[in-house]
């Protein structure tokens, strides 16, 4: 009798855990979303792309490698899309090849690719007027620029390859200003193989992780370097694979920082997609394989796994774009693959604010026509939650009439989707906050920025405190058009005193520990306290603004 109710009891247990977890996990689909958007641009002309990225009005600027305006030699090509992938304008920029594009915080686009021999960078507005281009002469031969992005101070990093005088390939990590002059620029390389790198990241102690492949003789292996804030290398690793000889070589390879600390890597290995993971030193912490053919690019998703894009081969030998989503540990949910017009290939992705995949990459009808720049669209396969925690902030619990302070709030994103400028994700104010004079518009997150679960973004602004003294509650909470507010509350008790002097702005680092202002006596005032009233928040973007 004890025994079948110990047994039951288990079974109960066990049910429970099962239906909590189940309840916890976001739901995966089983297999890949519906196609919501295909298209492809170019027509008779042989045009590819390298890489797309979301702009602020959330349609897509394409980067990639067409015919030039003479049609006898190439050029650089941006295309920008409306949302729904129909082109807004298409131009031919200048240099050679372009390999990759980002939107910068004054709504332009910065672009990297080659011209001629050199590494080549481009700079336009948002209507993809050139603004200023620069080419990078390397003395000793050939360079080219891969990746790109924008940098915290407004400069940019650019990773590529440059050729040695050994005549071996190096890494070439480059750091400008916001204007395109080197600040600095540092190489990595070896005597007696190549060192091949074509993707950076920013990480999130202001370095930078760079991943390609490394080859001495006929010895293939993927490879990752971690560098500082100052181009100094900090570790960098190559890693083996299952048997003495390692074929990894593919067109493109992705890297990325991981919310853990650690690192994915993807490219194509003994004529597979490879999935590399390793934790913040380097260590390799499992690898997969899948498909035939290779990956060109990799993103983590909003619940940890992966999205991967690259080609497949049947036996046929027709190519198709390829698309594998795997979970946090690498162990694939659903794949499917494209065709396009005929013969496809993806060579970017990205997971966008409505938890969409978009690929860009090449299709066109058979293996001797020119190529068309294709791009797609895919659902999302699971459903964004926003959410946020209060870190801090540095509101003081008492200010003079009159006083103006610069203060920070800082939320960190525990919710299962990014915030970016395009999903229109801002910080808002509401309660007493037009007591402190913040009754503008509320703080979108800088164009260009993506602040991805687990990571946190500080919004810096100025409070006046009123005339009237009193006691005055501002909120402050985070803001998702169409979803209304999200995650932590702010909820600010703030006494406003008497002011002894001229109005002054006063730091916020100027307040004692306990939130008091070491310049303000004990006094002991009358206080007026004013009710709190509920006021409705609302969505007003500022462009640019953070």
């Amino acid at each position: 009798m004890f025994d079948k109710a110990m047994k039951y009891c288990i079974f109960t247990l066990v049910l429970l855990t099962v239906l909590i977890t189940m309840a916890c996990t976001p739901s995966i689909a089983a297999s890949a979303p519906a196609t919501v958007l295909e298209n492809h641009y170019g027509g008779a002309a042989d045009q590819v792309a390298h890489q797309v990225w979301q702009t602020s009005d959330k349609g897509f600027i394409i980067v990639g490698t067409g015919p030039d305006t003479s049609g006898t030699g190439k050029n650089m090509i941006l295309v920008k899309t409306d949302p729904f992938s129909n082109v807004v304008w298409s131009k031919n920029i200048g240099g050679t090849y372009g390999y990759s594009v980002r939107q910068t915080g004054d709504g332009g686009f910065i672009a990297t690719g080659a011209h001629g021999d050199n590494l080549y960078l481009v700079k336009t507005d948002a209507s993809g007027n050139k603004l200023w281009e620069k080419d990078f002469v390397n003395s000793t031969g050939q360079s080219e620029g891969f990746s790109i992005q924008q940098t915290g101070d407004g400069g940019y990093i650019i990773v590529g390859e440059v050729t040695a005088s050994t005549g071996k390939w190096e890494m070439y990590l480059l750091k400008t200003d916001a204007g395109g002059k080197v600040q600095w620029d540092a190489y990595y390389g070896s005597a007696d193989a190549d060192v091949r790198t074509y993707s950076v990241w920013i990480t999130s102690d202001g370095g930078y992780v760079v991943g390609g492949y490394i080859k001495g003789g006929n010895n293939e292996k993927p490879f990752i370097l971690k560098a500082d804030a100052n181009g100094n290398i900090t570790w960098a690793r190559s890693y083996e694979g299952p048997g003495t000889r390692d074929t990894f070589l593919s067109d493109w390879f992705g890297i990325q920082q991981t919310r853990d600390g650690g690192y994915i890597y993807a490219g194509a290995r003994s004529g597979y997609m490879y999935l590399l993971k390793t934790d913040a030193s380097g260590n390799r912490q499992w690898d997969r394989n899948y498909g035939i053919n290779g990956a060109n690019a990799v993103q983590q998703t909003w619940d940890d796994g992966y999205i991967l894009a690259g080609s497949h081969k049947d036996t046929g030998g027709v190519i198709s774009a390829y698309v594998v989503r795997t979970d946090a540990g690498g162990n694939k949910l659903w794949d499917n693959m494209y065709k396009g017009i005929g013969y496809a290939e993806a060579n970017s992705v990205i997971q966008i604010g409505t938890g969409a995949y978009v690929f860009a990459g090449s299709t066109k009808a058979d293996q001797n026509s020119n190529n068309n720049i294709y791009f797609i669209e895919i659902g999302k396969d699971m459903t964004p939650v926003p959410n946020a925690k209060l870190v801090s902030d540095t509101i003081p619990a008492q200010m003079e009439a009159g006083h103006t302070y610069n203060v920070q709030v800082t939320f960190e994103n525990t919710g299962t989707m990014p915030w970016t400028y395009q999903d229109n994700t801002a910080f808002g104010y509401s309660g007493d906050a037009a007591k402190f004079g913040l009754t503008g518009a509320n703080q979108t997150i800088q164009i260009g920025r993506v602040i991805r679960p687990g990571q946190s973004e500080t919004f810096t602004f100025t409070m006046t405190a009123s005339d009237e003294i009193g006691t005055y509650n501002p909120m402050f909470q985070m803001m998702w058009e169409g979803h209304n507010v999200f995650g932590a509350l702010d909820n600010k008790t703030v006494v406003v005193m008497n002011s002894t002097g001229p109005s002054v702005t006063i730091p916020a680092s100027a307040k004692t520990s306990d939130g008091s202002l070491p310049c303000l006596p004990a006094l002991a005032l009358p206080l007026l306290v004013v009710s709190i009233v509920t006021v409705s928040w609302t969505i007003r973007k500022k462009k640019g603004e953070q």
